[in-house]
């Protein structure tokens, strides 16, 4: 009974050997330890997480950038509108100038011409809201 287990232990070493010889090599990174595999992914998910959040940052920045020029062009438009609106009204004044009843009526506001024998009445803001008519 000896000699029989002897045999089949011997059968078995054998076996093992062979296996053993006809493994393939493992890759270099299963045979580097598992904490090195781990630092290796954990470097890996941070580099593409810092490039992720730096197209956000990239993304942000431009959506603000886009933001201020939109204002920008508002802003443009409202004053380009106010001076066509200036324009016309000046226009219209250049059209009136040599009419004498313009010039009369702007002498009268602005420089208080009166003719002879009227009497101009001034009061001051407070009696007439402020306005200087």
């Amino acid at each position: 009974m000896g000699e029989a287990r002897a045999q089949r232990q011997a059968s078995r070493e054998a076996q093992m050997k062979r296996k053993k010889r006809s493994q393939k090599p493992k890759k270099q990174e299963e045979t580097r330890g598992k904490r090195a595999i781990r630092r290796k992914r954990n470097s890996t998910r941070l580099f593409g997480a810092l490039i992720v959040v730096l197209i956000i940052i990239a993304l942000v920045f431009a959506a603000i950038h886009v933001g201020a020029l939109i204002k920008e062009k508002n802003d443009a438009l409202a004053q380009e509108e106010a001076l066509k609106k200036e324009k016309a009204k000046l226009q219209e004044q250049l059209e009136n100038a040599d009419d004498p009843n313009a010039i009369e009526d702007e002498a009268r506001s602005e420089l208080k011409f009166i003719k002879p024998g009227e009497v101009l009445y001034m009061f001051s803001n407070d009696f007439n809201g402020g306005k200087d008519d």
